[in-house]
């Protein structure tokens, strides 16, 4: 709960509002049952009835008055939720956007969403709702026994046998419960991850016909999921009972016994009897209310944990102290670089040197996993490099500040991305560009023809991925988006290998154009594409085996020249 507590405490006026606002309805609560004991013994048992019926009038003035103070306190509690729920929110975006690419390789998307969305959500129901009535069922508890003791001591001590049951009965069903409401986030974590993974892959799922082995992994762990909730309510309504209706009777019926004994005695009254009778009746429904919110607390106090453990992963990539500023003009050398994996011993780049001159193409070959992406990926900074360095303008990038060397670069994957908006958002990312530089870039790289064409030109809404445009639609999209932005430097990661020959032919003529002074490092799948870069580099295991022009490495007919064969062979 310190994690919690850390932003509750940020907003304490509110605190204090919602307490000053909790004392008072609790007061006037309270005091009625014992206003009724005046009524009765000291004006309705003496036939006072004038005087009773002022003592009813207060009755009546403190009973509506509760909800004065009832919309005071809800209101700044629900004020202190909404602003915590913000900042922690806001905070783990923060935190999660400051994270280098491992943090989501190994981190599902469905669990950062849970944690953001789900987590979130819990510690809000616990701070508007769970906490509150906790603090208002301990307030109960305490102010009745104090007002038993007021009206009525002796009889008071005799009930307050019934403590220890009421203690041990919220301790033990407590502790039953925490570990499995526990088990019970993790489990929901799950299906949340397991759905999204089987959304993402409808079309592998349903070509391979696997519906019957998903559907039945998809079963057992929703059969999971329901047998615990149904293991906690069990749990839970057999408190219920046991603090409900059985406490709540043995409770009274001894009021009563104990009451009616006292007053053949002389030492208790009608008025006392029926304060106990009403006391006893505000105190039950707090002790169940706990066990119902304690189930809530313990939801949540699971959920902050995983909210802590959230922001303990820490893969940022650091700055430096005194970060270069300014736009990287190009000049990108590689000098000895190794590099493994974040929990990986095995070097997937080793000892790779080689520089891309200002304004050259430099392509990047090999069979998959010889680590021409990770190559790529090290230039920007993504991951830093083990041993070794990467120079920018001679530079070592770990010196650049990351935001100036990233700015200066472009990216276009093979998987394009598009975000929810227009196609001119979409293409500026959000930049004031002006129209006509747009549609400039559009046109170089053979992207306007067709988004003339939409209804709305290139204010047509893209749904979210660009699920409404073609592949080859998004990636002359995101090549536009790249060009548009004025990059110094160019990293292409197989950006024509998701798009048809026809596609392909019209942005490798847009790309030949743009590439122009311009420093590019590219991964290409057709080694027909990269025909006219100024050096390729011939990648297997993570090392350069060979290095030339094309000419040059047909000539040696070494791994490039096997590459290419393949390709020929196979008509690319």
């Amino acid at each position: 709960m310190k994690l919690l507590w850390k932003y509750v405490k940020r907003y304490w006026i509110w605190i204090v509002f919602g307490v000053i606002g909790l004392f008072l309805q609790l007061f006037f609560k309270l005091i009625n049952p014992y206003l009724i004991r005046i009524l009765i013994d000291q004006y309705i048992m003496k036939n006072d009835f004038a005087g009773a019926t002022r003592i009813m009038y207060l009755i009546l003035g403190f009973t509506l008055g509760l909800g004065i103070p009832l919309i005071f306190s809800s209101w700044a509690i629900n004020m202190l939720t909404f602003k915590v729920m913000k900042d922690i929110r806001m905070d783990m975006f923060k935190h999660m956007m400051r994270q280098g690419l491992y943090f989501f390789s190994k981190t599902p998307t469905g669990v950062i969403v849970t944690r953001i969305t789900n987590d979130v959500a819990s510690v809000g129901d616990v701070l508007a709702g769970s906490i509150p009535a906790i603090v208002s069922d301990v307030f109960i508890i305490t102010g009745v026994w104090v007002f038993l003791f007021l009206v009525n001591m002796k009889l008071a001590l005799i009930e307050l046998v019934f403590a220890p049951i009421i203690a041990l009965l919220a301790i033990g069903f407590g502790r039953w419960l925490r570990n499995l409401y526990s088990h019970i986030r993790d489990v929901r974590a799950t299906l949340n991850v397991k759905s999204q993974e089987i959304l993402s892959a409808i079309p592998i799922i349903q070509v391979f016909v696997q519906v019957p082995r998903i559907r039945k992994d998809y079963e057992k762990t929703s059969l999971e999921y329901r047998n615990s909730l149904f293991k906690a309510f069990f749990i839970t309504d057999i408190f219920n009972v046991l603090s409900g209706p059985v406490l709540k009777t043995s409770m009274q019926a001894t009021a009563i016994v104990a009451g009616g004994y006292l007053i053949l005695k002389n030492q208790s009254t009608i008025g006392d009897v029926v304060a106990f009778l009403t006391y006893i009746s505000y105190l039950i429904e707090p002790i169940r209310d706990i066990a119902d919110k304690y189930t809530m607390i313990q939801d949540a106090t699971s959920a902050i944990n995983k909210i802590q453990r959230f922001m303990n992963e820490n893969w940022y990539i650091p700055e430096a102290d005194n970060p270069h500023t300014g736009k990287p003009e190009g000049y990108i050398r590689y000098d000895d670089v190794h590099f493994a994996y974040p929990g990986t011993k095995k070097e997937v780049i080793r000892g790779v040197s080689f520089e891309a001159l200002k304004g050259k193409k430099v392509a990047l070959v090999g069979f998959t996993g010889s680590g021409k992406s990770t190559l790529l990926n090290l230039a920007l900074r993504f991951y830093d490099v083990d041993k070794g360095a990467i120079y920018v303008d001679d530079i070592d990038i770990r010196q650049w500040k990351k935001d100036d060397l990233r700015s200066g670069a472009a990216v276009v994957l093979q998987e394009p991305f598009l975000f929810k908006g227009t196609i001119k958002d979409n293409i500026t990312l959000g930049r004031d560009i002006p129209l006509d530089e747009v549609i400039d870039a559009a046109k170089r790289v053979h992207a306007h023809d067709f988004i003339k064409d939409l209804p709305d030109g290139y204010d047509t809404l893209v749904l979210s991925g660009g699920a409404n445009l073609s592949v080859g639609q998004r990636q002359l999209i995101s090549l536009a988006r790249a060009l548009v932005h004025h990059p110094s430097i160019l990293i292409l990661d197989e950006a024509t290998a998701s798009i048809d020959s026809e596609t392909e032919r019209l942005i490798q003529h847009g790309l030949e154009e743009v590439m122009k002074g311009r420093t590019t490092l590219m991964v290409a799948h057709r080694l027909s594409t990269i025909r006219e870069a100024d050096k390729i580099l011939v990648l297997d295991s993570g090392r350069v085996v060979e290095e030339g022009t094309h000419d040059e490495l047909l000539q040696k007919k070494g791994l490039y020249y096997e590459l290419y064969m393949l390709q020929w062979a196979s008509g690319e």
